[in-house]
This record gives structure tokens, C-alpha cells and sequence, in this order.
């Protein structure tokens, strides 16, 4: 088998697109850079991290969460609770070390304008000529699934795994992979 080399699509993912946008917010995420996480997290994915992260009665909940999505600067409960979630998804890429993460060459799309980057430990990945780590065929590798959304102004987390989370009480999973 020769080395894979990237099309001049897959570098483009790499350098602009969606792959590019994960490896930052990962990167963010491991340097604990909160409210930069916290801000590329799509609106609906953020309502359901809210929502999992209030607990009460109905009526008070939905008040506590709306006040928790107006996200001011100054309020300590919605500081707590952000830092709270990112800490929460800092956790779920499980143990590290997190030196070798690459994204996978070619988002996988996952329903209209979304998008699944995968963010593999290069580590024991087979290296090409040029550099680049690739999975041979019959190999594994430790992954991170991130779910993107094309926005008109970029990209935005929609979830993370194979799910999307819809809002309710608690909130529900929809696979999507």
C-alpha cells in the first residue's frame, strides 16, 4: 500500500474548514479557555448543557436556565455553571495525554449542514513520507467525536460522540452517527 497524501480538499479541511475549527476548540478546551469554548458551542447544544446542569422544579428551572443562556459576565451561578460544563467535557475525552491529537482528513457528514470531525491520539498511527498519520487498514485508534454545524458565520459544536442532545426535561439523545 503507498501513503495516502491529501487532496487539495482535505488540506483545505485542515487549514479553513470544520477540522480546523475542532482542533482550536479542543485545544481550548484542554487549556481550560472557558468562555472561548463556551461561545463556539452552538445555542441549542448550550440550552441542553444548561438544562442538564439545573436541577428543581419545573417552573424554576426554566427560569434558572433562561438566565443561564442571557450568560452575563457578572452572574457566579451562570460562571459556575459554564466552567462546570467545560470542565465536564474536558472530561469525556478521557485520560490523556492529549499531545497527539490530529483530526481525521475527512469530515464525515452527518445530516444537513452537520458534520462529524473525529480527533484521533496519532499515537501508533502509521506515518507517511510526508508526515502525516493515517490508519492502515485493520487498525484502530482512540477517537473523539465532535459534532460541527455550518452556520452563516462558521462553525459551531452541535454535540459531541454519535448524539445530538434535544432540549427537554432532562434533555434526549438523537443518534446521528
Amino acid at each position: 500500500m503507498t501513503d495516502p497524501e491529501l487532496s487539495l480538499e482535505e488540506f483545505a479541511q485542515l487549514v479553513s474548514g470544520p477540522n480546523r475549527f475542532v482542533l482550536d476548540w479542543a485545544e481550548g478546551v484542554l487549556d481550560d479557555r472557558v468562555e472561548e469554548v463556551w461561545d463556539a458551542i452552538g445555542r441549542e447544544f448550550r440550552l441542553c448543557l444548561a438544562q442538564m446542569w439545573v436541577r428543581g422544579e419545573a417552573g424554576e428551572r426554566e427560569r434558572l436556565v433562561e438566565r443561564l443562556l442571557l450568560g452575563r459576565g457578572d452572574d457566579r451561578l451562570f460562571l459556575g455553571m459554564r466552567a462546570d460544563v467545560v470542565r465536564g467535557i474536558r472530561d469525556s475525552f478521557g485520560d490523556g495525554p492529549f499531545d497527539d491529537l490530529g483530526v481525521g482528513a475527512r469530515p464525515r457528514p452527518v445530516g444537513p449542514e452537520l458534520e462529524l470531525v473525529r480527533l484521533f491520539h496519532t499515537a501508533g498511527l502509521a506515518v507517511n513520507g510526508l508526515g502525516h498519520h493515517y490508519l492502515t487498514p485493520g487498525s484502530a485508534a482512540r477517537a473523539i467525536g465532535v459534532i460541527v454545524a455550518r452556520t452563516d458565520d462558521g462553525w459551531e459544536v452541535a454535540g459531541l460522540g454519535d448524539h445530538l442532545l434535544r432540549p427537554g426535561w432532562p434533555p434526549s439523545r438523537v443518534r446521528v452517527v
